[in-house]
C-alpha cells in the first residue's frame, strides 16, 4: 500500500496578541456610572497607567503604526465617531465612518486602547507590538447597552468563547498551532466534537457526521471545498490551499446554526480574510523543505482600498529525475487568492475575490513488475470568483449582495497491466447570486432575512473496463459500466430570523428558512429556535433546536436515471449547554446533543452501503449505482472544554467529546458508523517567551474507528479479501494518539525580518492504524504517518 505524504507549507505571520475586556451586565449602575467608573479605574490605578508619561525618541528607528476598525457587535456595522485614546501618550483620536482610527510613530510595545460612543459599553483593549512588524491592524466590537449594567475586565472575550457550537478562531491561534501546518481544516480539528479519518486527509467530522456535511464559506461566497487533492463525495482532501497569513478570523458552528446558513447538516465554517496594507506596499516569502510561496499587498487608490495577492508552488516539477525517479507519490500542486477591497461611498463597500487550485498527482507501484504495474493518475482544480457588496443603512442596518461563480473538476484514473481499468470524472459549477440583510429597528429587536438563487451544472463521466470488476468498501463487485450524464437545475433559499432579549437574563432567536432544487422538485422548510439563559455573570445556559437540510450530491443524482427520486437529507438538531467563567483567566463549555438523521440515500447494489458512511477515502467509493433515500440515524454526545491563560505567557486548551453514532442501510440493521469513535481527547498549549520565541504541543487521542473483519477461512481459501459481513463495523481498530510540537523564532534586521519555525509530527513516533487488507493469502496492516520533521524559512520586506 502506498503512503501519500502531506506537502505543506509553513506560512508564520506577525505575532499580534489582543485581549479585548468585553464588559457583562448584572445589576449595578446606569451606563454613565459604568463608563465613569471604568475611566476613574484606568487614570487612577497603576496597573492601568505608567506614572511617568510615554514619550517617542527621536532617535528611535523602529516606529510601528497602530490601526483598527470599530463595529457594532450585534449589527456589524462600523461605528463612526467613537472616541479612541491610546493611555500611555494620552493621544485620542475618532473613528471616521468607516469605523476606521490610526496611530502613526510609536515605538513597538504593549499599548492599551480605550473605546468610549454614547449607547455602548466602553472597552479596553490591550495590544502586544513586536519589534519586526512595522503595522498592526486590529477589529473591535463594542456592546450596546442594555438597561442596568456593571463593567467588569475578562481575560478573553465572548467572541473568543471556548468550543462549543458557535466560537471563533483567529488567524493568529490559527498560524500557531502545532502538528496543522498551518491548514485551516486540520486547526478545526482541535475543537471538541470534530475528528479527523487520521494523518493523509484533513476530514472535518464533524458530531459523527460525514465530511461531505459541512459547508464552506469564504467572505460571503461559498467554496466547494478548500482543499488540496479532494476526494469524491467530500469537501475534504489532503491538506488546505489558503495561504494563513491572509485569514483575519473563522466563524465556526458544530451545530445548531442560524437560519441564513443552510445545505449543511452538520457544521458552517465561514472564513473572512483580511484586507491587504493600506499604508504601503510589503511581502513576504516562505521556503520550506517542499514549496515556496509569496504574498505581496499593498493600497489601492490614495488608501480608499487595498488589495493583496498570495501564490504558493511546490518544487517536485522542477526537481531533477534523478531525484524523482523511484518515488511512489509525485504530486504537483499550485494555489492562489486575491483580494481587492474600495470604499466606492461612505456607505459602500465591494470587495472582489478570486481563489484558484491546481493539482496533479500520480502514484505507481515501482516495485511491481513493468508489465503489471499499478498507476493512479489524480488531476483536479478549483476556481472561484465574487464580489460582494457591503451596504449601510444608517447605523441601523447592513446589507450584503453577493455575486460568485465556482468551478470544480475532479478526476480519477486507474491503470492496470497497461490498460485503463477504472476512471472518474466530474465537473460542477455554481452561479449565484445572494442577499442578506440586517436590521435594528429597535434596540432591542435584531431582523435578519435574505435570498439566494443558484444555477448547478454538473456533468459526471464513471467508466469500468469490461472484464475487470471494481470492488466496494465491503466486498461487492460491480460489473463493468459507462456512465455519462449531465444536469442543470436552479436552487432557491429564502430565510428570516429574529433576535430579541424578552429579560436581562433571557434572549430568544426564531427563524425559519426554505429551501427548493428544482431538479427532484423537492422543498424543505427549517424552522431554528434557541434560548439564552444569564441567571449569573459566571453562568450562562443556552438551548438550540433546527431541523437542517442539505441537496443530494450532483454525483448521486446523475449516477442513475431513477436517482431523481432523492429528497433532501435532513437532520435534526438539539443542543443543550453551559458556559461558565471559572476565574477571571479559565472558561468552561459543557455541551450536550443529539442529531437524528433521516432521507439518507442507500445503496440498492449493497443492502449494508449507507452513504453516511462515505466520504473518508482516498480513492472513490460510489460507483454509480440506484439509491434510495431510506436511510437514517443518529449522532447523540458530550462534550466538555476549558481554556486558560497563565503568567501572561502561557495560553492552554483541553476538550473531552465522547459520541455513539449509528446508522440504517437498506437492510434496516442499526450500525455503527464509520465515523464512531467514542472518545477524543486534546490538549493544547502555547508560550510565548521572551526575544520573540513561541513554543506550541498539542497532544490528541482518538477511539479506534470501527471496522469489518475479513472471512480468514473463505480469503485464505480463494486468496483474495472476503469480509464477514455478519460482523460488519463490529470490530476496532487501536486508539490512535500523537503528540505535535513547534518552535519558532524571528530574527528582525534593519529592513527585512526572518521567521523560522520547526515542527514535529508524531514525536513519540507511534504506530497508528490506517486500516488493514488481505495479500498473498495473510492480512496485513498499513499505518499512518510516522514520526516526521518540518522546516520552514519566511522572509518578510
Amino acid at each position: 500500500m502506498i503512503i501519500l505524504p502531506f506537502i505543506i507549507i509553513l506560512m508564520a505571520p506577525s505575532t499580534v496578541a489582543i485581549s479585548n475586556l468585553s464588559p457583562q451586565y448584572i445589576s449595578a449602575a446606569n451606563k454613565i456610572d459604568a463608563a465613569v467608573t471604568l475611566i476613574w479605574s484606568i487614570n487612577q490605578r497603576p496597573e492601568f497607567l505608567s506614572k511617568q508619561p510615554f514619550q517617542i525618541k527621536p532617535d528611535q528607528k523602529k516606529l510601528i503604526s497602530l490601526s483598527g476598525m470599530v463595529y457594532d457587535q450585534l449589527s456589524s456595522a462600523p461605528l463612526a465617531d467613537v472616541k479612541v485614546t491610546l493611555i500611555e501618550i494620552n493621544v485620542c483620536v475618532t473613528t471616521d465612518l468607516r469605523g476606521y482610527f490610526r496611530f502613526d510613530g510609536l515605538i513597538p510595545g504593549e499599548y492599551r486602547l480605550l473605546l468610549e460612543r454614547d449607547g455602548f459599553l466602553p472597552c479596553l483593549s490591550t495590544v502586544k507590538t513586536p519589534d519586526d512588524s512595522p503595522e498592526i491592524h486590529l477589529t473591535i466590537a463594542l456592546t450596546r447597552i442594555k438597561n442596568e449594567i456593571t463593567v467588569t475586565a475578562e481575560a478573553a472575550g465572548r467572541a473568543e468563547t471556548i468550543a462549543s457550537s458557535h466560537l471563533f478562531l483567529s488567524g493568529e491561534q490559527l498560524r500557531k498551532l502545532p502538528g496543522i501546518f498551518e491548514d485551516l481544516s486540520r486547526a478545526l480539528q482541535n475543537i471538541a466534537g470534530v475528528a479527523s479519518s487520521g494523518d493523509f486527509k484533513n476530514d472535518l467530522i464533524v458530531r459523527g457526521g460525514n465530511p461531505s456535511e459541512n459547508l464552506f464559506l469564504i467572505d460571503h461566497i461559498k467554496v466547494p471545498t478548500i482543499s488540496h487533492f479532494g476526494s469524491q463525495n467530500a469537501s475534504s482532501g489532503a491538506f488546505g490551499l489558503f495561504n494563513p497569513l491572509l485569514i483575519q478570523n473563522i466563524e465556526f458552528y458544530s451545530g445548531g446554526f442560524p437560519a441564513y446558513y443552510g445545505n449543511a447538516l452538520s457544521s458552517v465554517a465561514h472564513v473572512y480574510l483580511r484586507e491587504g496594507e493600506r499604508s504601503r506596499i510589503s511581502s513576504a516569502f516562505q521556503l520550506s523543505l517542499f514549496g515556496l510561496s509569496g504574498i505581496l499587498e499593498g493600497p489601492l487608490f490614495s488608501r480608499q482600498g487595498s488589495w493583496a495577492f498570495s501564490l504558493r508552488k511546490d518544487y517536485f516539477p522542477v526537481l531533477p529525475r534523478s531525484i524523482t525517479h523511484g518515488m511512489t507519490v509525485i504530486p504537483d500542486f499550485l494555489d492562489g487568492q486575491a483580494k481587492l477591497v474600495y470604499d466606492l461611498k461612505k456607505w459602500l463597500r465591494v470587495s472582489i475575490l478570486y481563489i484558484g487550485g491546481r493539482d496533479d498527482l500520480k502514484v505507481e507501484g515501482y516495485e511491481q513488475p513493468a508489465e503489471i504495474r499499478t498507476k493512479i493518475y489524480i488531476a483536479d482544480n478549483l476556481h472561484v470568483l465574487g464580489t460582494c457588496f457591503r451596504i449601510l443603512f444608517k447605523q441601523k442596518g447592513m446589507g450584503y449582495l453577493t455575486l460568485f461563480g465556482t468551478k470544480n473538476n475532479y478526476a480519477y484514473s486507474f491503470h492496470s497491466r497497461g490498460l485503463e481499468r477504472y476512471a472518474f470524472q466530474s465537473k460542477d459549477q455554481e452561479f449565484s447570486a445572494c442577499f442578506k440583510f440586517d436590521n435594528m429597528f429597535f434596540p432591542w429587536l435584531q431582523l435578519t432575512t435574505g435570498s439566494e438563487i443558484s444555477r448547478w451544472n454538473a456533468s459526471h463521466y464513471l467508466y469500468y473496463r469490461g472484464g475487470y470488476l471494481v470492488v466496494d468498501r465491503l466486498g461487492y463487485r460491480f460489473p463493468r459500466q459507462t456512465t455519462r450524464a449531465e444536469l442543470s437545475t436552479k436552487y432557491l433559499a429564502f430565510y428570516f430570523q429574529v433576535s430579541s432579549p424578552l429579560t436581562t437574563w433571557l434572549k430568544v432567536t426564531s427563524g425559519l428558512r426554505y429551501d427548493y432544487l428544482d431538479y427532484i422538485k423537492d422543498a424543505a422548510l427549517s424552522p431554528r429556535f434557541g434560548l439564552n439563559f444569564n441567571f449569573k455573570p459566571s453562568i450562562e445556559m443556552y438551548l438550540s433546536y433546527g431541523i437542517y437540510y442539505q441537496a443530494p450530491e450532483t454525483l448521486w443524482l446523475n449516477a442513475h436515471p431513477e436517482n431523481k427520486a432523492l429528497r433532501f437529507l435532513a437532520a435534526e438538531h438539539v443542543v443543550f449547554g453551559n458556559r461558565y467563567k471559572i476565574s477571571h483567566n479559565i472558561k468552561a463549555v459543557i455541551e450536550v446533543y443529539t442529531k437524528k438523521y433521516r432521507h439518507y440515500p442507500v445503496d440498492t447494489s449493497n443492502p449494508y452501503l449507507t452513504m453516511a458512511n462515505q466520504g473518508g477515502s482516498l480513492i472513490p467509493t460510489f460507483f454509480g449505482s440506484k439509491l434510495l433515500g431510506t436511510g437514517s440515524g443518529y449522532a447523540r454526545g458530550v462534550e466538555i472544554s476549558v481554556q486558560g491563560a497563565l503568567f501572561n505567557r502561557i495560553n492552554w486548551m483541553t476538550n473531552y467529546s465522547y459520541s455513539k453514532v449509528r446508522f440504517k442501510a437498506l437492510d434496516g440493521i442499526l450500525r455503527p458508523g464509520d465515523f464512531d469513535y467514542g472518545h477524543i481527547i486534546n490538549l493544547n498549549a502555547l508560550y510565548s517567551g521572551p526575544d520573540n520565541w513561541n513554543f506550541s504541543i498539542k497532544w490528541r487521542f482518538t477511539g479506534g474507528a470501527p471496522y469489518t473483519p475479513f472471512d480468514l477461512e473463505l480469503s485464505a481459501k480463494r486468496n483474495t479479501s472476503y469480509f464477514d459481513l455478519t460482523k460488519i463495523n463490529t470490530c476496532r481498530y487501536p486508539a490512535y494518539h500523537r503528540l505535535d510540537i513547534r518552535l519558532e523564532k524571528q530574527f528582525v534586521f534593519s529592513s527585512w525580518k526572518l521567521r523560522v519555525s520547526f515542527d514535529i509530527q508524531n514525536l513519540y513516533n507511534r504506530r497508528n492504524v490506517f486500516y488493514k487488507f488481505w495479500e498473498d493469502g495473510e492480512e496485513k496492516t498499513v499505518y499512518f504517518l510516522p514520526l516526521i520533521p518540518w522546516l520552514a524559512l519566511q522572509f518578510e520586506f
